[in-house]
């Protein structure tokens, strides 16, 4: 009887490759958080707790209403009838203006 393989592939070049690959997302994901952190201490407080009713208002607008979303084709309150995906400026993950290359 066989000892028990570890990798599910059974290949000890698999398993390195894996290792290497893991250890480096480990290291990468590291740096990322050690930037975050350095960002949070670096930040200044700010009081948010001034206009209350305001800032549930937009919210509700924001997250409830996906206003951001309509917003960035159209200003019109039927933006969702007259949608175009064709005229929209934005590109699909919302995050700018599409490139025209």
């Amino acid at each position: 009887m066989s000892p028990p393989v570890i990798s599910p592939t059974g290949s000890w070049i698999v398993t390195a490759i894996f290792v290497i690959i893991f250890l480096t997302a480990l290291v990468l994901f590291g740096l990322r958080v050690g930037k975050l952190i350095t960002l949070l201490v670096k930040a200044r407080r700010e009081d948010r707790t001034d206009h209350i009713d305001d800032r549930i208002g937009e919210v509700f607008l924001v997250v409830l209403g996906q206003s951001q979303v309509l917003s960035h084709c159209s200003s019109s309150p039927s933006a969702v009838a007259s949608y175009d995906p064709d005229n929209c400026p934005v590109s699909y993950t919302g995050r700018g203006m599409a490139s025209s290359s």
